[in-house]
């Protein structure tokens, strides 16, 4: 009779057959095999990741008050829509009514200044004329100098001829000498004429040639004053147009304080009323629309080197899940020489030009927003599956190896 011990099958099958166990070995070893081809011809992008945020091109146009006082009214929220020239602030302030005081001081200065150049143009009109009619005059007199001169100057060779001739009939002893002594002194008396006309002529040119240096020289005294007078004007209309600027949307005391673009408001530095800010601070601001977007990216320290403008780069926006909305592109444009520091970190900022303007949701399209972001991929290159897996190895090697010196 068999004890029950022997009749009991074993805990443990016994070893599988040969063929199974060669073929799981041959399944296995193609498996990695496999994968290993796979890993050596498949290749992936190399990127490198940081967060953006979407900004105007220019930047956003900050909202400041030209006056120091009290906000008494804020008319905006963030995250608002607002259309050119809405009120976005209004600020109580008592220096309104000394620059409403100042305005009238120059636009008083700058007419008293326009009239004095009205009389100064009628006066220097009146001695232009003066001095074109002296001027014709002298050269009326100087052409009548001119052709008596030529007169005289006939006189002289006519006398001579006459004198030369009876002094040849006064040699023959055809006339008297009296007759030549006449005839000598008519042609000394025609030489001295000759020669006081030419005197007088000569005196005639000086004072034209006077008259137009004078002329010449008033002539640049009244640009110099007029030009004086149009700066004066220019200077004060300078003056005068950041005061109508200011003063364009002023109730009493108050100033209205409007966008000067459509857009939103992205930021606002005064949310209530009552606070009492200085000329020039910096209100909120506000992001112009239809104005191109900019990603700005920040760069983390690692990889730094691999990254040059002109790279694809994936955006991957928060507000639309790529998963569903797909992936955006963008091009990178510029990297900082330097790195900043933010939230106590050290990176680098870059620029990227956005190639989208919208997303389809739906069927409709969503316009891209300021303020707008998410996770930015840059793409550096491409690596091989395998390059990976020899990642540690060439991590221990570099940590392992000696200096130039051991």
């Amino acid at each position: 009779m068999a004890s029950p011990v022997e009749d009991d099958p074993p805990f443990l099958e016994p070893l599988p057959d040969p063929w199974v166990v060669r073929g799981l070995a041959t399944l296995l070893l193609s498996g990695f095999v496999v994968a290993l081809l796979l890993a050596s011809a498949v290749s992936v992008p190399e990127t490198v990741t940081s967060g953006f945020v979407l900004r105007p091109a220019h930047g956003n146009n900050p909202v400041r008050t030209p006056q120091a006082g009290m906000v008494s009214r804020v008319e905006i929220v963030e995250g608002q829509p607002i259309v050119e020239g809405g009120t976005l602030f209004v600020v109580r302030s008592q220096a309104i009514g000394e620059r409403s005081s100042e305005l009238r001081a120059l636009e008083a200065e700058s007419e008293g200044t326009r009239e004095a150049l009205v009389l100064a143009r009628e006066k220097f009109e009146s001695e232009r004329r003066a001095e074109r009619e002296a001027l014709l005059r002298q050269r009326a007199e100087n052409d009548s100098l001119e052709r008596s001169l030529d007169l005289h100057r006939r006189e002289v060779e006519l006398t001579a001829e006459v004198l030369g001739r009876f002094q040849k009939l006064a040699d023959q002893g055809f006339v008297s000498r009296t007759d030549l002594i006449r005839h000598e002194r008519e042609a000394n008396e025609a030489e001295l004429a000759l020669r006081t006309e030419q005197s007088e002529r000569a005196a005639a040119e000086a004072r034209l040639e006077q008259l137009e240096l004078r002329h010449e020289r008033r002539e640049l005294t009244r640009k110099d004053s007029e030009r004086q007078l149009l700066d004066q004007i220019e200077q004060t209309e300078i003056r005068v147009a950041p005061l109508v600027e200011s003063l364009a949307r002023r109730t009493g005391s108050e100033l209205t304080i409007a966008a000067t673009c459509s857009g939103s408001v992205v930021r606002l530095e005064v949310q209530a009323p009552g606070s009492f800010v200085q000329a020039g601070e910096i209100l909120g601001e506000i992001a112009c629309e239809n104005e191109p977007l900019k990603a700005h990216l920040t760069l983390p320290k690692t990889d730094l080197a691999l990254l040059e403008p002109g790279q694809s780069v994936k955006l991957l926006f928060d507000a639309f899940p790529y998963q569903r909305h797909g992936v955006r592109y963008a091009t990178l444009r510029w990297i900082s020489p330097a790195s900043v520091e933010v939230r106590g970190d050290r990176v680098f900022r870059a620029l990227a030009d956005v190639e989208d303007e919208a997303i389809i949701v739906n069927g409709k399209p969503r316009a891209l927003k300021p303020g707008m972001g998410g996770a930015a991929k840059i793409v550096v290159g491409r690596r091989r599956v395998i390059a990976y897996a020899f990642e540690p190895l060439r991590q221990l090697r570099e940590s392992m190896r000696a200096g130039p010196g051991g």
